[in-house]
């Protein structure tokens, strides 16, 4: 199979949140679901806190009452936390952040700090954002239980009132984080702080759970055993393989611009098509109805077609082939006192393929090269050797033996050559004879054939 695989669970390790306001119950019941997920697996290390508001020094008694030794480091900077992640992973099971909101106002305090500036302009985020990001990647695919806690926001919206006025309203909480991350954690649960008759109540919100699970529920000062059925349905001890995060669309698009490749290559052919049109007005420079004529048989003769539209729909590799061939005729040109228009060329061949790019007509058999039942075991000739002459006048004659003289140089050497042909000169279509020509192209075509030089 390709990409897609037999369906497996390959989530091993809770990616958990908690979002609450200040008081509502965030360390305290992280920590307790710490330690219950310690006991749970049976883990022999210690559990990992990265303490932003000195909450850790609280829990301590937590721990030490279960036995089970608390690793902290109070920072709140960006890079720190992506290398206690790194650490964690290799000497931990458990890793604790209390509190993210803290971390998250690093990057952009300290981005801004670096910058000299004292706010965020929008292109701002195009590099904060993937800056984050990396802690984000890092966060789904490490081998290591991850609680996040983080401070709550209302969100606000604007509603139309009874009298036609827009009116700002409270929607929502979500966690003081990069926005995006709020949707990250497996099983996300929103705390609050709640008086009722008097006493002081730690409730839980299950905001959303990917097990679905406990969707919706609430729990009253909660304990570790009301979060396990999530637990209980992760893949734990198993293959922990959430997300390839390695893999990226970058071949999609330019490397030197940026831009999607589809927009690149249609670049390039609006290119090669003015190059054409340009092309086009050298050779045929006013605007009488022969010139215009002209115009038109050359399009009917390369593209097989009259419309522009249609001439704008061929392949990249088509048109720039045809702008490559023109450039050569222009070349040419200058001797002549009018364009050959009637030249037998085939737009659709290749550059760099291994017949002349001036395509001989096909001979009576199709153009296929003629072998005997005695060669039917031999490797196909090189080159198809045409019975008349493959050009229809003196310009597409020059540009074939010049083609020709690109991919086989080796028979263009002085002391190789049997007709007394001299390349050097060929800009001089007067002197050279048609005939001569044509037999040392196709002594050039069979010397090539047999890889051999001249008789």
């Amino acid at each position: 199979m390709g990409l897609l695989q037999k369906a497996e669970n390959l989530q091993a390790f809770g990616k958990i949140g908690f979002l609450g306001f200040a008081k509502s119950g965030k360390t305290y019941t992280s920590s307790m679901m710490a330690i219950g997920l310690h006991k749970l697996i049976k883990s022999k290390k210690p559990i990992a806190f990265l303490d932003t508001e000195t909450g850790s020094d609280y829990v301590i008694p937590l721990f030490k009452k279960e036995g089970i030794e608390l690793i902290a480091a109070k920072t709140r900077a960006f890079e720190d936390l992506l290398k206690i992640t790194q650490e964690a992973s290799e000497s931990c099971d458990i890793l604790v952040v209390d509190s993210v909101s803290h971390i998250w106002t690093d990057v952009i305090e300290s981005y801004l700090k670096k910058k000299g500036k004292k706010s965020l302009a929008f292109q701002d985020w195009n590099v904060i954002k993937p800056t984050w990001r990396e802690f984000t990647d890092l966060y789904l695919i490490s081998k290591l239980h991850i609680i996040i806690c983080g401070r709550a926001q209302f969100e606000w919206d604007y509603f139309e009132n009874e009298e036609g006025k827009m009116e700002l309203y409270k929607t929502g909480t979500k966690m003081r984080a990069e926005t995006e991350f709020g949707f990250e954690p497996s099983l996300l649960i929103e705390m609050e702080r709640i008086k009722d008759s008097g006493k002081l109540i730690h409730r839980a919100k299950i905001i959303g759970d990917r097990a679905q699970l406990l969707d919706g529920q609430e729990f009253d000062n909660p304990t570790f055993d009301n979060f396990l059925p999530h637990f209980q349905a992760l893949n734990l001890g198993g293959e922990h393989n959430p997300l390839d995060v390695t893999r990226n669309s970058q071949d999609m698009f330019e490397h030197e611009t940026g831009r999607p490749e589809w927009k690149a290559k249609q670049t390039k052919k609006d290119i090669a098509l003015e190059e054409i049109q340009g092309s086009m007005v050298k050779l045929w420079p006013g605007a009488t109805k022969e010139e215009k004529a002209s115009k038109g048989d050359f399009i009917d003769v390369v593209f097989g077609t009259r419309s522009w539209t249609a001439v704008s729909e061929q392949p990249l590799e088509i048109l720039e082939n045809v702008k490559h061939r023109l450039r050569k005729f222009e070349g040419f040109y200058s001797e002549m006192t009018e364009p050959d228009i009637s030249m037998a060329w085939d737009a659709t061949s290749q550059q760099d393929d291994d017949i002349p790019d001036f395509t001989p007509p096909e001979s009576q058999d199709g153009g296929q090269a003629t072998t005997s039942p005695d060669d039917a075991g031999e490797s196909t000739p090189k080159y198809n050797i045409p019975d008349k002459i493959p050009w229809t006048g003196k310009a597409t004659m020059i540009v074939m033996l010049k083609e020709l003289q690109e991919k086989e140089p080796i028979y263009f050497q002085s002391q190789t050559i049997p007709h007394e042909i001299d390349l050097d000169k060929l800009n001089a279509l007067g002197s050279l004879n048609e005939e001569q020509a044509w037999n040392f192209y196709k002594d050039v075509l069979k010397a090539a054939n047999e890889g051999g030089e001249f008789a």
